[in-house]
């Protein structure tokens, strides 16, 4: 964690300006040398993030904020726990047989996003078999409302503390 924390990514909107500025006033491309000399060592692009540009001035660091890859943010083995958990807690619900088939339907009911963004889930993806860590991370990304409303009330609703 401090690695992290020490290598944490700063958004550089000098060189970005400065870089928008080589294309707009005097015609440089974007895969240009100059805008490469200024943006290529860490990878950013002539694009103003509008994150940073809003709020910035109000302190706030939006990398610093912002998930970029859940799994990046939540490992693996962790996210699997977490999963076998609920499924398990599904189970102990009267009717948790129905309850985890209505699970799978939902998953099953989502369509598939993009080009290898979010594809198309197995017929039971409660049981976890000859799944990749991408379809982990495609459970991740689709659980909030997929498991919206399987639990009690009282377990199911997000309480603001």
């Amino acid at each position: 964690m401090r690695d992290r924390i020490a290598t944490l990514r700063a958004y550089c909107l000098g060189r970005v300006i400065q870089a928008r500025e080589f294309i707009y006033t005097s015609g440089n491309t974007v895969d240009g040398s100059k805008v490469q000399g200024i943006l290529g060592e860490g990878s950013w692009v002539p694009t103003v993030n509008a994150f940073v540009e809003k709020l910035e001035p109000l302190g706030l660091d939006a990398f610093r904020m912002l998930v970029v890859d859940f799994m990046h943010e939540c490992e693996l083995g962790t996210w699997k726990a977490l999963f076998t958990h609920l499924i398990r807690l599904l189970y102990a619900l009267p009717g948790g047989d129905r309850l985890v088939a209505q699970l799978d339907q939902r998953f099953r009911l989502i369509p598939s996003y993009g080009h290898d963004v979010i594809r198309a889930f197995a017929n039971n993806t409660s049981e976890m078999k000859r799944l990749a860590a991408h379809d982990f991370e495609d459970i991740l990304q689709c659980a909030l409302p997929v498991f919206e409303g399987l639990f009690p009330g009282e377990h199911d609703a997000i309480n603001a503390f």
